[in-house]
């Protein structure tokens, strides 16, 4: 035993953060390295010798192309693993291949081919660290809580990485920008060593791989709401996509605007996704239907507000403000939306569902951003991105009758370890 001092009182133990919390920086840390590469690979790209708005086009969809061809794949691989065990991997490699790019880059290395190649395997390694985050997510008592914490850190990377990716690219090269990015994953591996990691129950026997990531889909599918929930976030993601691909090649190539400028826009991006956190807790009385339905709405409008602006100051306050209401708009809905799903998955399945969901909802990604970059081509900038704004005002109609609240949770006891 230890002695006690008399008189003394011990020392009152140090606080321990909450687990939503804690995973919420986590979160901010990876999703900072993600945000850094979101500047610097347009940059990179759009000064490459005849490179087009299609070139860019073809490298945003190459980062997503994973979600759509290994997405319940790398689901089933994320049922069978310990969440917080894959999600530390992901980040450690894809912080050692961000440290090699930066060194192609600063050794003028880089092509359209290595980068999109680069793309993909981040875009592969990103999609398993994500079906694990939401496996973990599936598990908290308070889920709209621990979905809050997580898109509050990762809307905080949103609002101060592009700029600081602006400000590295203008001041010491894309070389590091691309540096920052790879340390900014390696510190996410850091913080996750110190969470307490949930030990999940696995309810499901086992199949094949195949067979595994075919029940997912399949249960998502014969899900009514689980269905209508994913096709309405796979359309809107498939708008935004070619409004990103658009916006980047408009601002950088027809605007002419330095790359510093052009991480503001996007850092404003994220100050609206942290005030989307906020509202939605103050929004957490509100039903589901009223919520979700008018989120999809008011980002229809913000989203005209990117094409309607011209080239000036004025125009880049506008497609700022347009930005900020439209991530605040998705920030509240798919804390919602994540919620709801996360309490239809069973024990067992939680990645599996999750990773149904995004095939759909990121697998649109791909498509969206190749489609940008063409009628950017054919009809300019411009006219594109007012295509691509209108089509998000027919998201309510997709999302169809109202969800349900209260949808009971999985079974199950997570424990810790």
């Amino acid at each position: 035993m230890t002695p006690r001092t008399a008189g003394v009182s011990p020392l009152p133990p140090a606080p321990v953060p909450s687990a939503p919390s804690a995973l919420g920086q986590t979160a901010a840390l990876s999703a900072a390295g993600q945000q850094l590469g979101a500047l610097s690979l347009p940059v990179i790209a759009s000064t490459l010798p005849g490179s087009t708005a299609l070139t860019l086009g073809l490298i945003t969809a190459a980062a997503f192309l994973p979600h759509l061809l290994l997405g319940l794949l790398l689901g089933a691989v994320a049922d069978r693993l310990p969440p917080r065990a894959a999600m530390l991997g992901m980040n450690v490699a894809r912080g050692a291949l961000l440290l090699g790019a930066a060194g192609l880059a600063h050794a003028g290395a880089l092509s359209a081919p290595v980068l999109a190649g680069m793309a993909l395997l981040l875009g592969s390694l990103g999609a398993l660290h994500d079906a694990s985050t939401q496996r973990w997510l599936a598990h908290f008592e308070d889920r709209r809580d621990a979905n809050r914490a997580v898109q509050a850190g990762e809307q905080a990377a949103l609002a101060a990485a592009p700029g600081l990716s602006g400000l590295l690219i203008a001041q010491a090269g894309a070389a590091a920008a691309l540096l920052g990015e790879s340390l900014s994953f390696l510190a996410a591996s850091l913080r996750l060593l110190g969470l307490r990691a949930p030990v999940l129950a696995d309810r499901e026997g086992r199949g094949t791989l195949f067979g595994d990531a075919a029940r997912g889909m399949a249960f998502v599918w014969r899900h009514g709401l689980l269905r209508r929930l994913a096709v309405t976030a796979a359309f809107v993601n498939f708008a935004r996509a070619m409004t990103f691909t658009l916006l980047s090649f408009h601002l950088l190539r027809v605007w002419q605007v330095p790359p510093v400028v052009m991480g503001l826009t996007l850092t404003v991006g994220g100050l609206g996704g942290l005030a989307g956190a906020s509202l939605s807790r103050r929004l957490s009385g509100v039903p589901d239907d009223r919520v979700m339905r008018g989120g999809l709405l008011a980002l229809a409008g913000a989203g005209l507000l990117v094409p309607l602006a011209a080239p000036g100051a004025l125009g880049l306050a506008l497609i700022m403000l347009g930005r900020a209401a439209g991530t605040a708009c998705v920030v509240t809905y798919n804390i919602r939306q994540d919620a709801l799903r996360q309490s239809l998955s069973p024990a067992g399945m939680e990645a599996r569902v999750a990773t149904a969901s995004r095939t759909l909802l990121w697998g649109s990604l791909p498509l969206g951003a190749a489609l940008g970059g063409w009628l950017g081509t054919v009809l300019g900038t411009q006219a594109a991105l007012t295509v691509a704004a209108l089509l998000v005002f027919a998201a309510p109609l997709l999302l169809g009758r109202a969800p349900v609240q209260g949808a009971p949770a999985p079974t199950g006891q997570p424990g810790t370890a």
